[in-house]
């Protein structure tokens, strides 16, 4: 099962499989998996919100104009199993641009994210820093 909707200018993906096959064991080469420019919720603590975000050339891109993106609880680069690659060329890549606060992983214990095999870069973060990012 896969969900995408916002509320009051929030949008939230939890359950999905972007750049896999319905299974997650293969690869669709996808070219940027998650392209944000707002509030967003990506995944969640709940096994059931995970999303899976593997086979892309970018999985999650936060733009400048995004603020209050929180990113938990996926699977990023690998299958669905979690235990072979299906790698991001860059996993999650935020732009620190503009005065932000953005969340990923958390202090709970499912709500880390799980960021295997990017051939380029697992986390980045570019721009002027001005970006709160925990």
């Amino acid at each position: 099962m896969s969900s995408a909707h916002g509320s009051a200018g929030t949008l939230a993906i939890y359950g999905c499989f972007l750049g896999t096959n319905a299974a997650g064991d293969a690869d669709f080469s996808a070219g940027r998996a998650l392209d944000l420019a707002g509030a967003a919720n990506i995944g969640g603590s709940a096994p059931a919100d995970r999303n899976l975000i593997s086979g892309n050339a970018e999985g999650i891109v936060v733009q400048a104009a995004s603020t209050g993106v929180n990113i938990q609880g996926n699977l990023l680069g690998s299958d669905a199993s979690g235990l072979n690659p299906l790698p991001n060329d860059r996993a999650i890549d935020i732009s620190a641009q503009a005065v932000a606060a953005h969340l990923i992983g958390g202090t709970g214990a499912t709500d880390g994210n799980r960021v295997v095999g990017s051939t380029l870069s697992g986390i980045r973060l570019f721009g002027d820093g001005r970006s709160a990012v925990t």
